[in-house]
């Protein structure tokens, strides 16, 4: 009797096929917790580091089988139309590094502050904020803060005061080791209590600010902080700059040292000039901005 042999085409699932199911599961996971403690805003943005995490896998994975071989721009939009893997806030995905060195794959709008700003929905609210700074400076001939922001918050910047965006303090914080950040603060004063500073850091990310510009003449940079409602009215009533613990440099968020007397409680002061002085002293040291940052009394957190 003659016995035929079948033989079994049906074949396992490919490295990158698996690391895109682990990826999918993840973002379901991720997506369905967020949502059901009905924080939206938290859920786009996990939504967002979830479709990256994915490209990034899809991406290691060809190239692990030597189907891809290099990396660009170019070659991550393919890979974002085939995955459909978008920012579901409108941010725009680039790319940077090396499969050899590693690579990251950052979002114009989460990796800014984590929060949109009008006008270009892609951008943060400090990329929107610097950029309507700068264009009324062009529009003004303004060199100096006092001059900038007194046309900022006068007729001539109404229309850029759209800029202006209330954000929570916990899209800044978010990841941010508290307890290092408490210590960091206490050490640099010399004084103070960790756990009571973590508590009162803890608060303060439970807070929404406003992002107000400030303009540091050293660096001809424009310097997004946050201030809370009653400095935001004192600055649309003529002020030219306000009390804040935080602020934006080069693309870094930093906190200042500022504390209450006896070191147990955040507290925001009249900082910003300090920025000023730390691009100064960058220039005429040829030190890094976030050295000569942390020399005037700021810690970069981000």
């Amino acid at each position: 009797m003659k016995i035929m042999m079948v033989k079994n085409k049906d074949k396992g699932f490919t490295l990158a096929e698996l690391l895109v199911v682990v990826a999918i599961i993840a973002i379901l996971v991720a997506v369905s917790i967020v949502i059901f403690t009905g924080k939206q805003k938290e859920a786009r943005a996990t939504v967002c580091e979830a479709n990256r995490t994915s490209l990034k896998h899809h991406l290691a994975a060809d190239y692990m089988s030597g189907e891809l071989d290099h990396l660009d721009q170019g070659g991550l939009d393919e890979y974002i139309k085939m995955d459909e893997a978008v920012c579901p806030s409108k941010g725009t995905y680039s790319i940077t590094g090396s499969f050899e060195n590693g690579f990251q794959i950052k979002c114009g709008f989460h990796d800014g502050d984590g929060s949109g700003g009008s006008g270009d929905e892609s951008k943060s609210a400090v990329t929107n904020l610097i950029e309507a700074v700068e264009a009324l400076m062009g529009e003004t001939g303004d060199k100096s803060n006092d001059d900038i922001i007194k046309s900022f918050f006068g007729k001539a910047g109404e229309k850029y005061q759209k800029f202006v965006k209330d954000i929570n303090m916990a899209d800044i914080l978010k990841n941010v080791d508290l307890k290092a950040l408490a210590k960091q603060i206490t050490k640099m004063n010399g004084n103070g209590d960790v756990e009571s500073m973590e508590k009162s850091l803890e608060a303060y990310k439970n807070k929404s600010y406003k992002v107000v510009p400030y303009y540091a003449a050293n660096g001809k940079k424009v310097v997004p902080y946050y201030v809370n409602q009653s400095s935001y009215d004192k600055l649309k009533n003529g002020k030219t700059h306000e009390q804040s613990s935080v602020c934006y440099v080069d693309g870094h968020w930093y906190f200042n040292k500022e504390t209450n007397y006896n070191g147990t409680a955040v507290s925001s002061a009249y900082v910003m000039t300090s920025v000023d002085k730390a691009y100064k002293d960058a220039k005429e040291k040829n030190i890094k901005i976030e050295n000569a940052m942390k020399d005037n009394g700021w810690i970069k957190v981000k």
